[in-house]
Formats: structure tokens, sequence, C-alpha cells
């Protein structure tokens, strides 16, 4: 009996979402605060405004290779999409979507928030774009690590999970873009802390 490898794949993003479910449980019954929906969602969107904003300003680099526009457009999409997802929960919730960054400095001041390194007026390469887009994905996995924990709501639990795994490739694909021959380098950190 052998698994293909979406089979196998499947089977871990459902194991990883049952994981996922069970540390919000437990999260929710230990010390940590619980956030209200509407928190969770506000702090998660604000993260994915950030990944939005960096990835429409690494897009027009012109430094970039073809490969890696492509790449960047795709990803860029899908952080729209992330975005809609959670406006839409937040929206079902009463609450208020957070403003995105209106420029360079607010999005530095937000990725150095979190522990991020790189600036934003400071792309001057390809190899400057792929790091900041590295750390962006960093802190906003992070940010759903430090959310799941806090929510007990299975709908944003799922949303958080899903989203969080995709986050998760596109840190893998950004790093393997960055370090082509080491693919050691690409491979998902086995535990994510935010």
């Amino acid at each position: 009996f052998t698994l293909s490898r979406r089979e196998l794949a499947s089977s871990a993003l459902v194991a990883g979402g049952l994981g996922v479910i069970a540390l919000s449980e437990d999260a929710a019954a230990s010390s940590t605060p619980a956030a209200t929906p509407a928190q969770a969602l506000g702090a998660t969107l604000s993260l994915e405004l950030l990944a939005v904003f960096a990835y429409r300003r690494v897009e027009t680099h012109p430094g970039l290779r073809p490969l890696v526009t492509r790449v960047v457009s795709k990803y860029l999409l899908q952080e729209q999409q992330h975005v809609q997802a959670l406006t839409d929960q937040l929206a079902r919730r009463g609450g208020t979507p957070p403003s995105a960054p209106a420029d360079g400095i607010a999005a530095d001041a937000i990725l150095s928030a979190h522990g991020g390194t790189v600036s934003f007026s400071a792309l001057h390469s390809q190899r400057d774009c792929l790091k900041i887009l590295q750390q962006v994905e960093e802190v906003v996995q992070g940010g759903y690590f430090l959310a799941v924990a806090q929510v007990a709501d299975p709908a944003i639990v799922r949303t958080f999970a899903e989203i969080m795994a995709n986050e998760a490739q596109h840190l893998m694909s950004l790093t393997g873009l960055l370090h082509p021959n080491g693919i050691d380098r690409a491979v998902p950190y086995a535990f994510v802390e935010g």
C-alpha cells in the first residue's frame, strides 16, 4: 500500500489541522489570554496586508528574473485571497478591517515590530527582494501561530490553519529561489513559533 504524494500531503494537512485544533483547545484551557474572534482576525489581517504590500513592492522591481517575477505575482494573488477570506470573516463578526501600510516606512515599522531586520528602502537586488519576502512570510506564519492559540472558534482556526500552510509553502519556495543549490535550507522548520 503506497500513498501518492497528493494523498500523503492531504493526510499531513488533515493531521496538521487536527493538531492545530488540539493546540487551540489546549491553549484555551491554559493561561493564554483568549482573543475575541474579531481581534484575532484583525491581527492576522494586518499581517496579510503587510504581505500584500511586500509582494506588490517586490513584483515591480526591475532586478527580478522572469521566473521570480512569475512566482511573486502568483503569491501576490494568493495573499490577496487571504485578505479577502479574513475580511469576509471579520465582517461577519462585525469587525472593522485594519488599514494597509501606506508606504515603505509604515511597512518597515510593522515588520520591525515583529522582529524583521530588512527594510523596504533597501531593495537593491533580487536577493534583497527575496530576503524581505522571507521575513514577511516568517512574520505572517508567526502571527497565525499565536492567533490559533488564542481562538476557540473552529471556523476561524480552520481558516488560519489553511492560510498558515499556504504561507509555509511560500516561505519554502522563496528560500529555494534564494538558495537554489541548498535544498536543506528550503525544507520547512519542524516547529513555527510566533
